[in-house]
Order: C-alpha cells, then sequence, then structure tokens
C-alpha cells in the first residue's frame, strides 16, 4: 500500500477516534447537567426509578423480584403561587405550572396504558407484583390528587387578580376617553402606557388560566381511570394472583350468586369483614 494512502488512513482513524471522544464526552456533561436542572422542581419520594422499572414491566424481565426504595422524582404542585410572581416572573411560573404538569401528566399517563394484566399474568411472583403495582399506581393517584386540587386553587386566584385587572383596565378606558376630548396629551399619553402595561398583565394571567383549565381536564380523565384501575386489582386480588377465571352461562348473575361466584362490591366488602 502507498505510503500516502496510508497516511490518509491514519488520519481518518485519528480524527474519527476524536469525534467519538468528543461527542460521548458533551453527551456526559450535558445529561448531567439537564438533571442537575430538573432536580431542583421536583419533590423526591421514595419508589423504584421510574425509567427502570416501568422499562422492566413492559418487556417482562423480572424487575418486579428486585423492587426496592430507591428514589424517583414525581412534581408536586406548591399550594399556590401569588398572582405577582406570574406577572413579575413568568418564566419562573411557566416552569413550575406549564412544563412540570405536561412532564407528570405525561408519564401518568405512559404509566396508565401500560397492560397490567399482561404484567401481571408473565410475572413469577404474582402476589408481589400486584403489590408492587397497587403500590406504584396509589402513589402516583394521591400526587396527581393534590396536584388537581392546588391547580385549582391556583386557577381560583389567577382569575380574581383577572378580574381586578380588567375592572382597571374599563376604568383606564373611560378616562382615556375623556382625557382625550378634553385634548389633554400628556394624559392620554399615560392612560395609553398604562393600557399597555394592563393588557400585557391580564394576557398573562389569561393564557395561564387557559392552560390551567386543560391541565385539570387531563387531571379528571387520568385520575378516574387510575382509581378504576387501583379498584379492580384490589377487589380481584387473590384472582389475579391465581390466574383464575369465571366463565359466564347463559343464566348470568342469578346462577353464579348461587354458587357464591360472584358479588357485587359492597357484598364482597361485607364479606372481608
Amino acid at each position: 500500500m502507498p505510503l500516502k494512502i496510508k497516511q490518509i488512513i491514519k488520519k481518518i482513524i485519528h480524527i474519527s477516534t476524536f469525534s467519538l471522544i468528543f461527542i460521548l464526552l458533551f453527551h456526559f456533561f450535558n445529561t448531567n447537567a439537564s438533571e442537575n436542572n430538573n432536580s431542583k422542581e421536583y419533590k423526591n419520594i421514595k419508589i423504584k426509578e421510574i425509567a427502570q422499572v416501568w422499562v422492566a414491566i413492559t418487556t417482562n424481565i423480572g424487575m418486579w423480584k428486585t423492587w426496592d426504595s430507591d428514589k424517583v422524582q414525581l412534581y408536586v404542585n406548591p399550594e399556590i403561587l401569588s398572582p405577582e410572581l406570574f406577572l413579575t416572573n413568568p418564566e419562573k411560573t411557566r416552569e413550575i405550572i406549564i412544563k412540570n404538569n405536561m412532564l407528570f401528566l405525561q408519564e401518568y399517563y405512559n404509566i396508565s396504558k401500560a397492560d397490567f394484566n399482561k404484567i401481571i399474568r408473565n410475572s413469577n411472583n404474582k402476589n408481589t407484583t400486584i403489590n408492587n403495582l397497587l403500590k406504584q399506581l396509589k402513589i402516583r393517584y394521591k400526587t396527581a390528587y393534590n396536584n388537581f386540587n392546588n391547580l385549582k386553587k391556583q386557577r381560583q386566584s389567577l382569575l380574581s387578580e383577572y378580574e381586578r385587572i380588567s375592572n382597571q383596565i374599563e376604568a383606564l378606558k373611560r378616562n382615556l376617553e375623556s382625557h382625550f376630548n378634553k385634548n389633554e396629551a400628556q394624559n392620554v399619553f399615560n392612560d395609553v402606557d398604562s393600557y399597555y402595561s394592563l393588557k400585557h398583565q391580564q394576557t398573562i394571567l389569561k393564557t395561564n388560566i387557559i392552560f390551567i383549565n386543560n391541565f385539570l381536564k387531563k387531571y379528571t380523565i387520568l385520575i378516574s381511570y387510575n382509581s378504576k384501575i387501583i379498584e379492580v386489582i384490589e377487589l380481584n386480588k387473590d384472582a389475579l394472583s391465581k390466574n383464575s377465571y369465571v366463565v359466564i352461562p347463559k343464566s348470568w348473575t342469578k346462577l353464579l350468586k348461587e354458587f357464591e361466584l360472584l358479588y357485587s362490591e359492597d357484598e364482597f366488602k361485607k364479606l372481608k369483614k
């Protein structure tokens, strides 16, 4: 092989190696920086790392057998933020209200659409799997319910401020008209500046109220669905752990009740007491 070709190949190898090392280092530091920034916005809860647990569940590799109490980060809405904070620091409130709720709801949705029946069926230790599934779902249900209630309080606070500013705008319009009719130029200029400022504040509040309304709708759907999943799994733990099932005959409920194979929820709860 000619010497020049060998030298060219060596250069290509060196450049490729350097590029690969650079990409890996960039990815490493960039990932760490993102994790450090995100960690400030969340509340730590002692349960299994969500990325590991739910990947393990869906791929059925038995991670539930090694479930422990590592930390996962679940966002919890603060009870209430002052309307002034929304107006003076919109970037911070966007992070708290919009971004964090979007992340939580997406994670909650991804978990809720898991095939729980398949997870339990394919488990080698069904009782442990069922208990851990319930624990995971209940933690998210409780967090989602708290987020929902806190968002309702936040919305009410913003609505009150929105109404106050709207009233100020209407009063300012009347003043502006009066000053204009009197040819009071400086007062007109001041009124216009005040109008721009108030309309800007009104827009910030209205935007956040719209986002909160949409988050509340999503929370309502997911909380309702999750509560039904928890209820079904809890009431049927024994049957699920034993892979039991009921074949419904043509005679349906009457005969099943006679054989004590079918209970309403109230009947089952009385039976358990």
